[in-house]
């Protein structure tokens, strides 16, 4: 079990998104082709999931995490898609018509399964364990992640502040009078 509060007091959270905490890279992650306009949400995702499987080929992507063991680590990947709208009005500044103009991607999210619990970390927010319902929308503070979820699976892997490479300040100087 990853124990949160210490993650949270040792590590810098500006140092960090949600998918560097759940792919353990210990800096911001975005997948390289992340928002490059491309003709369709589903292309994007799919350029998404290249990207992170070239960045991290010990991956296995997953078509349901429910069949991964708990002794291995599930990583979600979902986008936040929102829909623009075109309203026009008649000459009583009735609303006449509503069309979706196009659908946005805002932003993009990584969750965590370790030993059984998931977690993830909103931004620069501190870790935490997920309050959700991981197959329902992913709830943000202003949107949601709403696209079609890709599963990744893994070896576990520990997660150690010190070896993640982000611990704050403070906490360096005191590894380093140590050694």
């Amino acid at each position: 079990m990853i124990n949160v509060q210490e993650l949270n007091s040792l590590t810098d959270i500006f140092d960090y998104n949600c998918g560097g905490f759940a792919l353990h890279v210990g800096d911001w992650y975005a997948p390289a082709r992340y928002d490059e306009g491309q003709e369709t949400i589903k292309e994007m995702l799919e350029q998404c999931v290249e990207d992170i499987m070239d960045d991290f080929p010990e991956l296995s992507r997953v078509s349901d995490y429910s069949g991964v063991p708990d002794e291995m680590d599930v990583v979600g990947f979902r986008l936040c898609v929102a829909s623009t709208y075109k309203v026009e009005y008649d000459e009583q500044d009735n609303e006449v018509e509503t069309d979706i103009i196009i659908d946005e991607v805002r932003d993009f999210h990584f969750i965590l399964r370790s030993e059984g619990i998931w977690y993830h970390k909103p931004g620069s927010t501190k870790v935490r364990e997920v309050d959700f319902d991981i197959d329902d929308e992913w709830p943000h503070n202003e949107y949601n992640y709403n696209s079609d979820i890709v599963w990744f699976a893994r070896p576990h892997e520990e997660i150690v502040p010190e070896d993640f490479g982000f611990l704050m300040p403070e906490n360096r100087q005191e590894e380093e009078e140590a050694e």
